[in-house]
This record gives C-alpha cells, structure tokens and sequence, in this order.
C-alpha cells in the first residue's frame, strides 16, 4: 500500500500580481523549449498561486478547462512532491491515470490511486535484460546445420 506523506505548509494566501509574474518569468515561455519539467513548473504555479480558475485564464490567455486540468495537475504535484514516479510525469500522462481512477470522488483518495498505478506500472517496466548487451538485445549464437538455415542464409553461404 502506497503512504501519503502529508507536509505541513503555512498557509499563504493568494500571490499579488507582480509575485505571479515574477514566479511566471521564472519558467519558459512555451513547453517546447522546456518540455516535461515546464508542465510541473506551470502546474506547480498555477496551485501555488492561490488563484481560481477564472484568473488564471484570463492572464494566460487560455479555456478554463486547461487551466483547470493543470490546477487538478498541480495540486498532484504537491502531494507527490517526495516521490520519484512523478519525476518524468506529463499532465496527458496524470490526466490518464486521473481517468482510470474515475470512481473515487474526491482528490486525495485519488492521488494516492494515481501514485499506487504509477509504482506498479513502473515495477513492471523495469528491463529483465542484462546490462551490457546491445540496444537490450541478447542473441544467442548457436550452429545451425546447413539443411535448417532460412534462404537468405544459405544464398549468402
């Protein structure tokens, strides 16, 4: 079973304009100068900037269900803050998760399925390969009699 660990933050308030700004200049202008990490960071922001939905949109020019699914995005974040299965996380890949975990209702509950999801299928799709073979390839040489061999290869011989 997965453990959430919760941390005790001070509570804030809402960023002024200029500390929303100055935090937003901080971050690359567009993901594909960034990548991944711009997604977490934007995310990151929106959640910790303590503003709604509305504002949000309106500053960065955007729906509100974008900017909605990044909030949902960025309070994941903060919750998972300490675990490393987040580190390569895009918002598409969490808004996957987030629909396989329909059926919980409320978010913590759901974060911490998302997290479950995201180890097990990390611990599947570690390699059995050895390290040191080739693109992760083990080929094994064993003499084939000449009657056996496919016919490119006797063509070849």
């Amino acid at each position: 079973m997965v453990e959430m660990q919760y941390e005790v933050v001070p509570f804030r308030g809402r960023m002024t304009e200029a500390e929303y700004d100055a935090e937003r200049a901080k971050i690359a202008p567009d993901k594909t100068t960034a990548g991944i990490r711009w997604e977490q960071e934007l995310a990151s922001l929106f959640h910790r900037s303590g503003w709604i939905v509305e504002e949000l949109a309106k500053r960065e020019n955007k729906g509100k269900s974008w900017i909605s699914q990044r909030l949902i995005f960025g309070r994941f974040l903060a919750v998972a803050r300490n675990s490393t299965v987040v580190e390569k996380l895009s918002e598409r890949r969490f808004r996957d998760y987030w629909d396989r975990t329909a059926d919980l209702k409320h978010e913590r509950p759901r974060f911490a399925e998302i997290l479950k999801l995201m180890q097990a299928e990390m611990t599947l799709g570690r390699s059995t390969i050895p390290k040191g073979y080739p693109n992760g390839c083990v080929l094994y040489r064993v003499p084939v009699p000449v009657g056996l061999r496919c016919n490119s290869e006797r063509d070849a011989a």
